[in-house]
């Protein structure tokens, strides 16, 4: 591996770890699939693999346009 695709593991692990930490906290086994790319295309591309029939997308702390989800709508 390159150190960039070392780097985007490393990253995946971590927050792989930190996820199950949490869920083990609220008593949580929802399945979570970390991915990476633009948001766009990742969402859409996921949803499709995943055949879901809703896609729910939390919005950062940040008010106004800088915390809502900077893409258009779905195809």
């Amino acid at each position: 591996m390159d150190l960039e695709e070392r780097l985007q593991s490393a990253k995946r692990k971590a927050a792989g770890r930190r996820i199950e930490e949490l869920q083990a906290a609220a008593g949580s086994r929802a399945l979570v699939n970390i991915a990476s790319g633009s948001i766009k295309h990742v969402l859409t591309e996921q949803a499709r693999r995943l055949r879901a029939d809703v896609l729910m997308i939390g919005r950062s702390p940040q008010s106004g346009a800088l915390g809502r989800l900077r893409i258009s709508a779905m195809p």
